[in-house]
């Protein structure tokens, strides 16, 4: 046997407190760290949701003052474009640079020749 064994027996035993263990922090932080991003998440999406909506209102209002000017020029251009499809013909570009005294230095001699059938 042990020597300290007898001795300890003698000795009136002495209740020895042991420090209780710290708790763990792990479930709180989780839960207030959780509670911080919804309430995070919950306002950012709020302020974003809401300068979105401000924005796509400026820019419905912007083109509704638009909207007649573009018109406008939209009809403008299908009328160019109408003129500029009915002045692509061969003639009329001709008689445009004849107007305007363009004179071609190289051009193709085009011969037009009727050929027609003997029997």
């Amino acid at each position: 046997m042990n020597a300290t064994a007898i001795i300890r027996r003698g000795r009136p035993q002495q209740r020895v407190r042991v420090p209780s263990r710290a708790r763990s922090q792990a479930v709180p932080m989780v839960l207030q760290g959780t509670v911080v991003f919804f309430a995070v998440f919950i306002l950012g999406n709020f302020v974003l949701s809401l300068s979105g909506n401000i924005l796509a209102e400026g820019q419905r209002a912007q083109v509704k003052t638009m909207s007649k000017p573009l018109l406008a020029l939209r009809e403008e251009n299908r009328s160019l474009k109408t003129a500029e499809s009915s002045d692509k013909s061969q003639e009329s570009v001709e008689e445009w640079a004849t107007q305007r005294g363009f004179i071609r230095k190289y051009a193709l001699i085009v011969r037009q020749e009727v050929y027609v059938a003997e029997k």
